[in-house]
């Protein structure tokens, strides 16, 4: 083995977390004392090149009686995260519920293992690792990969598609690799495009749920037209569910606490207080993603514009206490006789 090798291998030994022996160095790569010296030597003044240590510390700490080890304060600039902030990596990644257990089992696992004290990560996401339950029930890390490869070759694919009980074979360029509310989206159409139960015209598909996606045509890299890409970060301040939808300004009554709406909605403001109302003014779209946030408010929120997403709201909760009709009257009837 020549030097170079021998180097590298001693250095991503080290970055395994390895404690490491001269003696056993020596007996692996049949050399000197002053060799193995040398190569620790070359290694820690690369790694006071590419690092930052704590002060005064050195990188490959010789132990006593002949042993190296990687220093536990040595953090790369560019390639290693703090142990807090792969607490909350780990955390948002667990609770997306995005990939299968499969899938997500290895990266967690790696993730954990880059930290200083893997053993307290482990310890504070134990119970979120044996009870994670992802949402897709197959491997879909090729197919974003695949999807993702295709925005940017412009390519246009084939694929089929199933929503409430019917199946399309659907073309599309897709245009963008979106993620919100558990699942992977395949975006092949700006954000204020149609997007209802036509599945015909839809432009949003679960990346889990296309079928043998497959290249039929290459286009070009880019967008055709920049102003009609889709922007992924202007929908997620739009709504609370991913449904594209017409901008609108939105004002709404709330009646409670009105951290719960700007919290959610980054373009919002308090135009008004009263006691125990707040009066917000919204800029959102009038997807069906925002309607259903609105219906989930219940009393709590009474919609003042635009007149049609007010009128929207009304028939949606007549049509939902019309499920109910039959058991009010059952109910009713019931307290009459009671009172008899």
């Amino acid at each position: 083995m020549n030097s170079q090798k021998r180097i590298l291998t001693i250095f991503f030994d080290l970055l395994e977390g390895k404690t490491l022996t001269k003696s056993e160095l020596k007996e692996t790569y049949e050399t000197g004392d002053s060799t193995i010296q040398r190569d620790i030597r070359l290694i820690n003044e690369m790694l006071n090149d590419q690092t930052y240590t704590e002060e005064d510390d050195i990188p490959v700490t010789q132990l006593e009686r002949g042993r190296y080890q990687l220093s536990e304060g040595l953090k790369f600039h560019k390639l290693c995260f703090t142990d807090t902030e792969l607490l909350a990596i780990l955390a948002i990644l667990l609770s997306s519920r995005a990939l299968d257990r499969e899938e997500m089992k290895p990266i967690v696992d790696k993730l954990i293992k880059s930290a200083n004290d893997s053993k307290r990560l482990e310890e504070l996401l134990k119970n979120e690792k044996i009870f994670y339950e992802g949402v897709p029930d197959h491997p879909v890390l090729d197919r974003i990969a695949f999807i993702a490869d295709c925005v940017i070759e412009g390519n246009e694919i084939e694929f089929t598609y199933t929503k409430n009980g019917q199946t399309e074979t659907l073309r599309r360029i897709p245009k963008a690799v979106y993620f919100s509310d558990l699942y992977f989206y395949m975006i092949s159409a700006k954000e204020t495009a149609q997007d209802d139960n036509d599945l015909l015209a839809l432009n949003k598909f679960r990346i889990n749920n296309m079928v043998d996606p497959q290249i039929v045509e290459s286009q070009y890299p880019g967008y055709e037209n920049w102003n009609e890409r889709f922007e992924g970060s202007i929908l997620r301040r739009q709504t609370n569910y991913p449904f594209f939808g017409k901008p609108i300004k939105l004002v709404i009554e709330f009646y409670h606490d009105p951290t719960y709406v700007l919290d959610r909605f980054p373009d919002s403001k308090i135009v008004e207080k009263k006691p125990g109302m707040c009066r917000i003014e919204m800029n959102v779209n009038d997807g069906y993603g925002m309607r259903m946030w609105l219906m989930s408010q219940g009393q709590m929120v009474k919609i003042i514009r635009p007149l049609y997403m007010r009128q929207y709201l009304l028939d949606e909760m007549k049509a939902a206490l019309a499920h109910y009709d039959r058991a009010i009257v059952e109910h009713q009837t019931q307290e009459n006789l009671r009172l008899l």
